[in-house]
């Protein structure tokens, strides 16, 4: 499907910090993830992406998320949506990339040890707490 004729879609989404970096985090059919380019610039990559292809290189990637979604964003007090096109990363798929990247990118490294020993584990923490806040609060955040 092309990406101009996708359907946008409301989904909840959280911000967090790891270190100083911060990410945003998607909750799309159950499931945490963060956009390619957020997976990215949480270690400072800004050039064109080979994170999928990279997974999939070392027999890592594994996921059953669109390629891309549209997602719709409201800021807070506006009653304008902002609509933009994000490619799906689920959370473990980011954290696997970071451990690749980290042989090579100082960013990567430091992001997976601020997370420490076990890392995908509290990266996943992280998540489930920003979420458990997320579902109690009044003021929710939909992106």
């Amino acid at each position: 499907m092309k990406q101009e004729h996708l359907k946008p879609i409301t989904t909840p989404c959280q911000s967090i910090k790891i270190g100083e970096v911060p990410i945003e985090i998607l909750k799309l059919e159950g499931e945490y993830c963060l956009s390619q380019t957020q997976a990215e610039q949480a270690i400072g990559k800004q050039d064109h992406s080979t994170l999928r292809y990279q997974l999939k290189r070392v027999q890592l990637w594994n996921s059953n998320l669109p390629n891309s979604l549209k997602i719709r964003k409201q800021k807070p007090n506006s009653k304008l949506d902002q609509v933009r096109i994000i490619h799906p990363i689920p959370l473990k798929m980011a954290y696997l990339y970071w451990q690749l990247q980290a042989q090579t990118r100082p960013q990567a490294k430091a992001l997976i040890e601020k997370l420490g020993e076990n890392g995908w584990e509290q990266f996943k923490e992280i998540a489930d707490s920003a979420f458990r806040d997320f579902d109690r609060s009044k003021t929710s955040t939909f992106c």
